[in-house]
């Protein structure tokens, strides 16, 4: 049958969202084991989560080095035979890594599950960080900073956290050249014996799983403590915010300037949060948004305009970014006063908040499309230390918002004496 496309699609809306459960259970050694045991694909995923972020270290560049390294070498494998070894069972172990957690990701045919969890345990229990491999990845390291160092958008986002936090705070950017000629193998090695421990991890397994392959994982990694259990120390770190609220950046030959506007805000465990979080939707979250609509297609300032909301453990900030010429750069910065003083003395339209609503249900839906999708919402919720009821909470609220929730997030939390700018680029 030949699809019509002369025909709009029917419309559904979403009035409840079942979101499948992740079951707990605790390894004799103390380690939380999650299990999403879904799909009928012969595939899984394998997550070691490791309280060992840049909030853990006390030299810069240490604890993402140590994440990036870990899969270069183990035992007596260098990073060749490792990569060989994964790519014939055609598995992918990705590392990334946040301000408090290091993460290692395997990517596995099930067939070939209990192969790659040993390869997997040697590489965690055993890395070696080969100094070949350091100095190899500081230098192109070294020279993508260089490059960002050129760039008005990375200058802005850098003084930007800086304001909001001071330079020596750990949600803070201040990396230099010379941090990356600081850094040695030894301090890869003193990080990596201080966190990467069972007392500090935390696994996540989704994908087709059995009893078999769960029994596997508690033998490789939850039987007996492994690696110098300690306890983190948790540091306190001052906020030192800046007390300027506009800051420029020159670069006197950039072609255009990087606009970064934004302030504190409250954080997910706050009650206004989900209602907050719509009303930036509103603002900037989307491609249909207020400050797109406005800036970009009415007045023609800039290609793109967002805001967003980042909710860390310890801060939140609202942050709203945009690139435009520079002579531009002041009427850009007027219209987005304008458009959050429109959120705070009119009420939005019931058709743009039905909208906004349906966008946001949507794409919460479609980051439950997939088992590998749902294991990411656990880990993020897990991650920051939110509720079980986090998400189903979350829904609730985008269902319920009203129009006076809208003006009243704006008028408590968009304060225009409070928001900082930052304009990086040419001031002519």
């Amino acid at each position: 049958m030949k699809l019509d496309r002369t025909i709009q699609p029917l419309k559904k809306d979403i009035k409840k969202i079942e979101i499948p459960q992740m079951n707990l259970q605790v390894l004799p050694n103390g380690i939380p084991l999650h299990v999403l045991s879904m799909g009928e694909q012969d595939v899984c995923r394998l997550d070691i989560m490791i309280a060992a972020g840049k909030w853990e270290q006390s030299k810069k560049l240490v604890a993402s080095f140590t994440n990036l390294l870990i899969k270069e070498g183990a035992g007596n494998m260098g990073p060749k035979e490792l990569a060989e070894k994964l790519d014939f069972y055609g598995a992918w172990l990705q590392v990334s890594q946040t301000y408090h957690h290091a993460y290692l990701t395997l990517y596995a045919p099930t067939r070939y599950f209990y192969e790659l969890l040993a390869l997997l345990e040697l590489i965690v229990k055993q890395a070696s960080f080969p100094e070949a491999e350091l100095h190899t990845h500081l230098e192109r390291k070294l020279q993508q900073f260089l490059v960002d160092q050129e760039k008005v958008q990375s200058l802005a986002l850098k003084k930007f956290s800086q304001a909001l936090f001071g330079k020596k705070h750990p949600y803070s950017n201040d990396l230099e050249k010379k941090d990356f000629s600081n850094l040695k193998r030894n301090d890869l090695l003193s990080f990596y014996s201080e966190h990467y421990h069972s007392k500090n991890t935390r696994i996540f397994v989704s994908g087709k799983i059995n009893d078999t392959m769960i029994q596997a994982i508690e033998k490789s990694f939850g039987t007996d403590t492994w690696g110098s259990v300690q306890e983190n120390k948790h540091s306190d770190f001052l906020i030192q915010a800046s007390p300027k609220k506009i800051l420029w950046v020159e670069k006197p030959d950039a072609m255009q300037n990087a606009i970064r506007m934004g302030l504190p805000v409250i954080d997910r465990m706050q009650p206004d949060f989900n209602k907050f979080r719509i009303m930036n939707t509103i603002l900037g979250g989307y491609f249909g948004s207020r400050l797109m609509s406005n800036i970009r297609e009415d007045k023609g300032y800039t290609y793109g305009i967002s805001s967003s909301i980042t909710s860390l453990k310890h801060a939140s900030y609202l942050s709203i970014a945009s690139q435009t010429a520079c002579e531009f750069s002041q009427p850009l910065i007027d219209e987005v006063h304008i458009e959050i003083s429109r959120l705070q003395n009119e009420f939005i339209t019931i058709e743009e908040l039905d909208m906004v609503r349906n966008y946001m249900l949507g794409d919460f839906v479609r980051n439950l499309d997939g088992i590998f999708s749902l294991s990411d919402l656990y880990i993020s919720m897990y991650a920051n230390d939110l509720p079980e009821t986090y998400f189903s909470k979350q829904v609730e609220d985008i269902q319920s918002v009203s129009k006076e929730d809208i003006m009243e997030m704006a008028q408590k939390h968009l304060k225009k004496e409070e928001i900082y700018i930052i304009i990086a680029g040419t001031k002519k």
